[in-house]
């Protein structure tokens, strides 16, 4: 990272979290900082400051609620294609987030695989941001997406037992320079969110759970059960797998519900008026696993998860 070659700061060890030390003080940004602190569920490690030696420590945590998290290096030799190809698409969406967010500086994101972090229940992505003053000029913007590219390409092109189906769509993606990463992210080109709730390494029983979704705030009465593989929940038929009739705020495709390596997850498909967990707004496209009793909002319709 161009932070670390500037001398602005050192990574230091700290158990199994990722810890930096800065250099100078008055290089901390703390507005940054702050921001930072309400980005956990949208893919950004959770970060304590604190102080080592007189200088300021930034300690960020690799668990979560529900998983413990592991470094995208450490998963590569348990992967396969598909799974290769979402934690990447995964990190692109994570970087095209950060640009929507005020006071984020995108240079200022590690994009090393060992230092890009992964619920390996969900393939979810969490990013470490570095709160430090803002040094580099506007276009090291662009810049910093090139070497993302460039790096994204290097290490496909370094795994050939991944170079197959939707990795290559998404190697094809990130070297044709007319696609941005949005237009990555929306699927242009891209590899799709896989399938792989058949194919997870995990032999137990847990392929055998069912989940079903029932209105407890709607116009109407609504209960569907949901099924294995992935589906979007919309408002019409014609776009989406499963239509939520009754209310017009819901949006044609409004959310996805995927089952993954034994657990069901949610998304949010850009919708114009949101989904809600648990009363806690979802970034667009970032998954977040489901559990019995949930509560679902879709715009300002309510239903309960059960799952059994």
């Amino acid at each position: 990272m161009k932070l670390a070659q500037e001398s602005l700061l050192m990574e230091l060890k700290c158990g199994t979290n990722v810890s930096y030390v800065l250099s100078d003080n008055n290089v901390f940004f703390m507005t940054g900082f702050k921001v930072l602190q309400g980005l956990e569920k949208s893919g950004f490690l959770r970060c304590v400051k604190a102080s080592f030696n007189g200088q300021i420590q930034l300690i960020y945590l690799t668990k979560t609620d529900h998983s413990e998290l592991k470094s995208f290096k450490s998963m590569l030799h348990s992967l396969d294609a598909e799974a290769f190809a979402a934690i990447l698409k995964n990190v692109i969406s994570g970087i095209v987030q950060a640009k929507t967010v005020g006071f984020l500086h995108c240079p200022n994101i590690e994009t090393s695989v060992d230092h890009i972090y992964v619920d390996p229940k969900t393939y979810a992505v969490y990013l470490i941001y570095l709160p430090i003053m803002e040094y580099c000029a506007a276009e090291d913007i662009s810049e910093f997406e090139t070497e993302l590219r460039a790096g994204m390409i290097q290490l496909i092109d370094s795994l050939p037992g991944f170079r197959v189906g939707t990795t290559l769509q998404l190697r094809a993606a990130l070297t044709d320079g007319s696609k941005t990463l949005e237009d990555i992210v929306r699927g242009g080109g891209a590899a799709p969110e896989p399938d792989l709730g058949g194919t997870m390494p995990d032999p137990g029983s847990v392929t055998t759970s069912r989940m079903t979704l029932e209105s407890i705030k709607h116009p109407t009465r609504f209960r569907c059960e949901i099924p294995h593989g992935s589906v979007i929940l919309g408002n019409v038929g014609e776009s989406a797998d499963i239509e939520i009739p009754g209310s017009p705020y819901i949006g044609r495709r409004h959310c996805k519900i995927i089952f993954l390596g034994g657990n069901y997850l949610v998304s949010d498909q850009d919708s114009k008026n949101h989904t809600y967990l648990n009363g806690k707004m979802l970034a667009p496209h970032h998954r977040e696993v489901l559990h019995d009793g949930d509560e679902l909002r879709l715009a300002g319709s309510t239903f309960r998860v059960h799952i059994s």
